[in-house]
C-alpha cells in the first residue's frame, strides 16, 4: 500500500473517529415510514401501493451479549493459506477482545475447526482475554483426508450457541463466521441446522476454489448472514476482509430475535412484502425477522398495499389526521412489552387530481424499487451465464433498465450509484476468475443490506457500511502499515491494541511524525470535507 494510500485511510479514520466522538444519538431503535405518494384522491382505487418502512439502530446505546463463533475448513497447508488465514483470525479475535475487555460479559469467542487428530471431534477454543488471541488455532490442523466436514463443524457451531442461550442472559445475539478455501457441497440438512435459528452466518471464501453458491445460500439461510470472497491470500488482505464481516457484531444493539409486525387497516390488504430474499410470503401477517441490528445500521422493507376507493373521506383514525393504511409494531424479543409502533397513513381528500397530477412520488421509495428491482435482474438474467458473454449482456440490461427508470423523479443520483457496481462487475467477468463469486457477493451485501468483501475489503457497497465496520477496517489496515497501538491500561503492552477511543491522538501523532498529517485547511482534505 502505497503513502498516499495509507495517508488517506488514515486521515479518513481520523475524521470518522472524531465525527463518532462528537455526535450525541438517540439510543432508541427509529421506525419509518414513506409512502410513495402523501395524499390519493378519495374516489380512487390504488393497486401495489408501496410503502418503506425502515428500522434503523441507534448508533450508541447498551450493547447485548453476543457469542461469536469462527468456523474454518482450510485445505492442507501447501500454499500457507491456514497460517496466512491464522494470522488473521488472530488480529481480529485481539481486536474484538481488546475492545471488550473491561465489559468481559459482553462477548464470547469461539474457534471451532479440524482437530491436529482427524480421528477425533472438531477443536474448539475458547478465547476470554487477548493473550489467548495470540494462537487461537494452535490445536486445530488444517484439513487432510478424514476428519470433520464443513457440515460437521457448523453443528458443533450451532449446538454451543444453543448451550450459551440458555445461560439466563435474557437479550443474547450469536454469529458464526466461516472461513473455507474448499469447493464443498452443503447439503439442505446443514441449511436447516438454521431454521427458527436467530443467527447471523458470515461465509468468507478464499481462493479460487470455493463453492460460492453454497456458501451464499448458507448465509441465506440464516438471519441476515452474507457471503463475501478473499481473491488474494495475504494475512492484511484477509484480515481485512473478516473486519468487514465482524465489525458490526463488536456493537450489536438489538438481539437476534427482533421482528416487524404488519397490521393492515380494515379494507387494505398486504399484497406483497420485499425484504432481503423475501419476496411474496405465503402469510404476510406473519412477522418478518429482523434480526439482530448493529449500531448505526438500517434495514428497509418495502410493502405492497391493495387499497380501496374511500367510502367517506371525512372518516379519520388513530389520531394522524389522515386515514390508517398499516400499523408496523417494532419488537424486540418475545419479552418485549413495549414494542415500537409506527402507523402508516396517507391524505384521501376529494375534489384533487389523479394521480400523477399532484405530488410526485418520494425519491427514497423509488430507490428501493429500483434496488430490488436490479437484484432480481442480476439474479435472473446474468448469475447463470457464461463468464466471457456476461459484460455485453450486462450492458444490455443495464440499458434496458435505465430506460426503464430514468424518467422517475429524483433517481439520476442513485442510478449513477449503481452504474459504478455495474462497471466493476463487467470489469471482474473481463479480467478475473472471480466472476461468480463477486457476483454472489454483491447479491449478497443488496438482499442483507450489510457490506460484504467483493474480492477485498477495499470492494464493498459502500452505502451498507456503518461506522462500526469502517473503524474495524480502517484499524486492520493501520496494523498491517506496522502502525502500533499499545494498551497500557489494559497491561498488554506487547499487544497491538485497537481500541477506538485512543485510536485518534495515536494517528494524528504518527500522521505528524511522518509529516503526513492532514489539514483542515486543505479543502481536499477528508477532514475539510467532513467525511
Amino acid at each position: 500500500m502505497g503513502r498516499l494510500r495509507v495517508t488517506m485511510t488514515a486521515c479518513l479514520l481520523l475524521a470518522v473517529l472524531l465525527a463518532e466522538m462528537s455526535t450525541a444519538a438517540d439510543e432508541t431503535v427509529l421506525v419509518t415510514s414513506t409512502a410513495v405518494f402523501p395524499m390519493i384522491p378519495s374516489k380512487q382505487e390504488m393497486k401495489d401501493f408501496q410503502v418503506l418502512l425502515s428500522v434503523e439502530a441507534p448508533r450508541k446505546g447498551q450493547r447485548v451479549h453476543t457469542d461469536i463463533i469462527v468456523v474454518h475448513r482450510i485445505s492442507s497447508d501447501d500454499k500457507g493459506l491456514f497460517t496466512k488465514a491464522s494470522k488473521a483470525i488472530e488480529s481480529i479475535c485481539k481486536q474484538l477482545l481488546l475492545m471488550e475487555y473491561k465489559d468481559k460479559d459482553k462477548l464470547t469467542i469461539k474457534i471451532v475447526g479440524p482437530s491436529r487428530d482427524i480421528n477425533m471431534p472438531p477443536a474448539v477454543s475458547n478465547l476470554s482475554n487477548p493473550r489467548e488471541a495470540k494462537k487461537p488455532m494452535e490445536n486445530h490442523s488444517s484439513y487432510s483426508a478424514g476428519g470433520a466436514t464443513l457440515g460437521d463443524l457448523l453443528k458443533v457451531a450451532v449446538t454451543d450457541l444453543d448451550d450459551s442461550g440458555r445461560t439466563g442472559q435474557a437479550e443474547r445475539a450469536g454469529a458464526i463466521i466461516v472461513l473455507t478455501d474448499r469447493s464443498e457441497s452443503l447439503g439442505a440438512e446443514v441449511e436447516d441446522l438454521f431454521k427458527d435459528k436467530n443467527y447471523a452466518v458470515h461465509a468468507v471464501g478464499l481462493g479460487a476454489d470455493h463453492n460460492a453458491m453454497a456458501l451464499r445460500n448458507l448465509a441465506s439461510a440464516s438471519i441476515g448472514g452474507t457471503y463475501s470472497f478473499v481473491d488474494k491470500d495475504d494475512p492484511g488482505n484477509i484480515t481485512a476482509a473478516l473486519a468487514v464481516c465482524v465489525g458490526g457484531h463488536k456493537k450489536v444493539l438489538v438481539p437476534g430475535t427482533s421482528t416487524l409486525e404488519l397490521k393492515a387497516e380494515l379494507g387494505v390488504t398486504i399484497k406483497e412484502i420485499q425484504y432481503g430474499s423475501l419476496r411474496t410470503p405465503n402469510d404476510p401477517t406473519k412477522p418478518i425477522k429482523i434480526g439482530a441490528l448493529h449500531a448505526g445500521e438500517t434495514k428497509k422493507i418495502l410493502v405492497s398495499l391493495d387499497l380501496p376507493a374511500e367510502g367517506n373521506p371525512d372518516d379519520k383514525d388513530s389520531g394522524c389526521g389522515a386515514k390508517t393504511l398499516l400499523t408496523a409494531s417494532f419488537i424486540r424479543s418475545s419479552n418485549d412489552k413495549a414494542p415500537i409502533t409506527r402507523v402508516v397513513c396517507v391524505e384521501r381528500p376529494q375534489g384533487v387530481p389523479a394521480l400523477g397530477q399532484g405530488p410526485p412520488p418520494s425519491p427514497p421509495v423509488l430507490q428501493q424499487i429500483v434496488r430490488i428491482e436490479l437484484v432480481h435482474t442480476i439474479i435472473h438474467e446474468i448469475v447463470n451465464i457464461p463468464a466471457e458473454q456476461v459484460k455485453e449482456k450486462l450492458k444490455i440490461e443495464w440499458d434496458k433498465f435505465v430506460t426503464t427508470y430514468k424518467y422517475w423523479s429524483g433517481l439520476d443520483i442513485f442510478l449513477g450509484g449503481l452504474h459504478q457496481e455495474i462497471v466493476t462487475m463487467q470489469k471482474y467477468a473481463s479480467d478475473s476468475p472471480f466472476w461468480v463469486y463477486y457476483i454472489n457477493s454483491w447479491i449478497s451485501s443488496h438482499e442483507t443490506q450489510r457490506p460484504t468483501a467483493m474480492g477485498s475489503s477495499d470492494n464493498v457497497v459502500g452505502v451498507f457500511l456503518t461506522q462500526e465496520v469502517n473503524i474495524m477496517v480502517q484499524v486492520a489496515i493501520q496494523v498491517t502499515n506496522n502502525i502500533d497501538i499499545f494498551c497500557q491500561e489494559y497491561g498488554y503492552g506487547e499487544l497491538k491494541c485497537v481500541d477506538a477511543n485512543s485510536l485518534v491522538a495515536v494517528i494524528s501523532t504518527v500522521l505528524n511524525e511522518n509529516g503526513l498529517l492532514c489539514s483542515n485547511n486543505d479543502a481536499n482534505s477528508p477532514l475539510a470535507r467532513g467525511s
